[in-house]
């Protein structure tokens, strides 16, 4: 007697698990390696107990020098692209972090407006004049961002900075308001506070960009 199997069921027998695409960060790299050097270096073995290619396993044994000199959260040894005008770029990060010391917001269209001011300065465009036809574009944006380990954060507190010379403006405000009751003889009661008084503050934004 022949039994007829199911070839739908065969089919998915022969079929080997999908695995889910996984970034490693080099933490993740170096104890895949420890665990290739204490296991007779089989890359093959090591690559199916991980669930990874053995190509990987070569690359990142290759990469080791590199790997044991990054930071640990790094998924990326190489960021891609370097960036065609790198002390550009080493002078906006310069601004924004002079910007985000003082806790001021920094938003995506005032980094283009800065970045294209510093393109247009005298210094720069005697050795870059070919700079004036280039488009500041977002994803020049993004690149530079990630090169810098930048983010965009959303503010979780809101305050308002007090002026830095604030005491002196009261104390010039007070000095004027007792000179004019001296000129014009005011008594106490004609002075007063008025209420609801417009006054213009200088909030920040929702979002800023600042260090990871």
């Amino acid at each position: 007697m022949v039994v007829i199997g199911n070839k739908r069921n065969k089919k998915a027998h022969n079929q080997l698990p999908q695995k889910k695409c996984q970034q490693w960060n080099v933490r993740e790299k170096l104890m895949v390696l420890h665990y290739l050097e204490n296991n007779g270096r089989n890359k093959c073995g090591t690559a199916k107990r991980f669930g990874v290619q053995p190509k990987q396993i070569h690359d990142w044994s290759n990469n080791k020098a590199t790997l044991l000199e990054t930071a640990p959260h790094v998924t990326k040894l190489y960021s891609g692209k370097p960036p065609k005008y790198p002390s550009l770029e080493d002078n906006l990060f310069s601004w924004i972090s002079e910007r985000r010391a003082k806790q001021n917001s920094i938003i995506r269209k005032i980094i283009v407006t800065k970045v294209v001011s510093l393109s247009r300065s005298p210094e720069f465009l005697e050795n870059n004049h070919e700079i004036l036809k280039f488009k500041f574009s977002n994803k020049c944006l993004d690149a530079f961002l990630t090169r810098y380990n930048f983010s965009e954060c959303r503010r979780t507190t809101v305050a308002q900075y007090l002026a830095p010379d604030l005491i002196e403006k009261q104390n010039i405000f007070l000095s004027y308001i007792l000179y004019r009751r001296i000129q014009h003889d005011y008594l106490l009661n004609f002075i007063g506070n008025m209420n609801k008084t417009p006054m213009l503050f200088d909030l920040s934004n929702n979002t800023t960009i600042d260090h990871k």
